[in-house]
């Protein structure tokens, strides 16, 4: 394995473009190093309904986390 493994997501006009690369893409080499490919996010289906279930409820206990500031090096 990589010591300096990473990644990268591609956004595809449609699901059989997408499944084509990751098809393609899976096991194939770059710099000496052999891709996975996979879905990461799907949006559902237009007109699909919500998700079956009780939505939860947040009632007191732990508090939220406070927000979080992005921080970006760059090393030359």
């Amino acid at each position: 394995m990589s010591p300096f493994p990473g990644y990268a997501l591609v956004e595809y006009k449609n699901r059989k473009n997408a499944k084509v690369a990751i098809s393609t893409g899976t096991d194939s080499k770059l710099l000496d190093q052999t891709l996975k490919c996979n879905f990461v996010f799907v949006r559902a289906p237009a007109g699909a309904s919500a998700p079956v279930g009780k939505p939860k409820v947040h009632r007191g206990g732990r508090r939220r986390s406070p927000p979080k500031i992005l921080l970006v090096n760059c090393i030359d």
